[in-house]
Parts: C-alpha cells; sequence; structure tokens
C-alpha cells in the first residue's frame, strides 16, 4: 500500500503544515474522474499529484524507484496492475551524489542507483546546468546543485569551450545531448506517431461501423413504418368490421 500525502491545514508546535493523506487507489480513483489531476515530476525533481506536491519521503522514493520508459518514449511507473503514465518537466532522473575514484566519477540517482558517470555524454542544458545520459545511455539525467560543485572541481576552460580534466584526459562539454541519442529519440518519436496513427484509424473504423449500423437500423425501421394509405385503408377495414 503506497501512501501519498497532499496539503492539509493542520497545527503542530504551533506552526502550519500541509499534509493529506491518500493511498495508491484513491489516488488512481481520483486520477480517472478527473484527467487533469495527473502525476508529473517537474525540472527541479519534485513530484505532483495534480497541483498538489508529494512530500511523503516513502513515496517519492518508491515513485524514483519505478520509473520506466516503454516503446513509445512515454514515462511510466512499475509496481501496479497496470502501468501508471506520467508526466515530465525535463529529465526522469537526477543526480545526487558524485564520488571521484580512480576509475572515474561514480554518480548516485534518485532512484538510489549507483553508475560510474559516462564521461563522453556530458552537455550544458538552459542555464548552464549539466546533464549526462544514465541507465546504458537510455535515460537523462541532471546533476543537482551539490554533485555539480563537485565536478567543476575538474572542469577547466580550453579555447572557449568547458572540458572535464581527469587522469589528464579532457572529455569536452557539449551544448547539446549526444548525435545517437537524439538518434533514439527521434525512432522513439516515430514509432509513437505511427502507433498514434493505428489507434486512430481503429477508432475511425469502428466509428464507421456504427453510423452504417446506425444508418441501416434508421433504415429498416422506416421501412418497416406503414404508410398514411395504408393506415387508412386498416382504419376503413376495422370500421366495415365494426358495423358487421
Amino acid at each position: 500500500m503506497v501512501s501519498f500525502h497532499r496539503i492539509l491545514l493542520s497545527k503542530q508546535d504551533s506552526c502550519l503544515f500541509f499534509e493529506i493523506h491518500y493511498t495508491w487507489e484513491s489516488m488512481e480513483l481520483k486520477r480517472h474522474k478527473n484527467s487533469n489531476d495527473v502525476i508529473r515530476l517537474d525540472a527541479e525533481g519534485n513530484w505532483f499529484h495534480g497541483e498538489y506536491p508529494v512530500l511523503h519521503e516513502r513515496t517519492v522514493q518508491f515513485l524514483h524507484r519505478n520509473i520506466a520508459l516503454d516503446e513509445q518514449g512515454r514515462f511510466y511507473l512499475t509496481g501496479e496492475d497496470r502501468p501508471v503514465y506520467f508526466e515530465v518537466d525535463d529529465v526522469p532522473y537526477f543526480i545526487v551524489g558524485v564520488e571521484r575514484t580512480i576509475a572515474g566519477y561514480l554518480i548516485t540517482l534518485t532512484d538510489g542507483s549507483i553508475e560510474l558517470l559516462d564521461m563522453n555524454s556530458l552537455w550544458i542544458g538552459k542555464r548552464d546546468v549539466l546533464y549526462s545520459l544514465v541507465k546504458k545511455s537510455r535515460m537523462m539525467a541532471k546533476f543537482s546543485r551539490s554533485a555539480y560543485y563537485e565536478v567543476t572541481k575538474d572542469l577547466k576552460e580550453e579555447n572557449g569551450k568547458f572540458v572535464l580534466i581527469f587522469n589528464k584526459k579532457a572529455y569536452p562539454i557539449a551544448h547539446n545531448p549526444p548525435p545517437e541519442f537524439l538518434k533514439l529519440q527521434e525512432e522513439m518519436r516515430e514509432m509513437k506517431v505511427r502507433e498514434e496513427k493505428i489507434e486512430q484509424d481503429k477508432k475511425m473504423t469502428v466509428k464507421n461501423r456504427r453510423s452504417k449500423t446506425y444508418a441501416s437500423s434508421k433504415k429498416h425501421k422506416k421501412s418497416k413504418k406503414p404508410s398514411r394509405a395504408a393506415k387508412k385503408t386498416t382504419k376503413k377495414s376495422r370500421k366495415k368490421s365494426k358495423k358487421r
């Protein structure tokens, strides 16, 4: 059972804090009732359910640890009977810890996993934020402020460009994600468009079938309906039978 906390006014130690308790099932039920009340991961790594932040620590950990990506490039949460899709404002993972070792930089992600930093996949994004590829170059991750400061100790500027120096080797910091990753993203987008087109075609086929069935049934009912002349004849025959 997963607990979600929302905002509710209460008093504790003379302080006002916000908290509402929701179970996973009730959240799912509410999400279906209100299509705008979706799960979202913002650009700073904060989770939201609709307009309310998810504050419960274990729930936040559960969300971070159950992120998955489908074949169409959509993010969803595992751990339930069916996928629960959510929105990502920037990246699905954040680098919250960096440790310099002989082999390289060991990075800790928001899902608790630890892996070796791919120094060839670093790039600078908006507001001079550092990004990298993680999860075998399948996902993007953003450096937190503390993690970024650890890496900046080995950053240097050469010929107007920033490079990461490790074991006397320079790793250039790009301004865009690696081309291979962009190509993979493009393929996933194309696959998503194809899947959406197939789904639309299916819906149109069902709609056309229903409209044809409705038209044929209407026509059949109309053909069964007696004409005015037939009605008059029926009335006359009934009157004659009564007179007899």
